[in-house]
């Protein structure tokens, strides 16, 4: 589970990333991807993930997430489900 505190991001913890504009970072402030709309890349532009009504699609598989489920999983703060979505997709669980 990731809490959001403001504009950071904490596992078990531990500061894991933080979001700057529509990039999101690790903790060592590096970028790992950002989210555009309604969709999800990785630092290199590679398209990973979109919202799809209530769900989170990944564009390499047919898995999908529900934006109820991903909310309790990536909780607190005052972020959108894009915003959400991302930190899940490229931050991890």
């Amino acid at each position: 589970m990731i809490r959001v505190d403001g504009h950071t991001f904490i596992r078990s913890g531990e500061k894991i990333g933080f979001i700057d504009g529509t990039h999101i970072k690790n903790h060592s402030g590096d970028k790992v991807g950002y989210y555009q709309e309604d969709h999800i890349y990785n630092r290199d532009g590679h398209k990973l993930a979109y919202l799809e009504g209530d769900h989170i699609c990944f564009t390499d598989s047919s898995h999908k997430i529900r934006i109820e489920d991903n909310n309790r999983d990536v909780s607190g703060g005052s972020l959108s489900n894009i915003q959400k979505a991302a930190v899940r997709v490229l931050l991890g669980e």
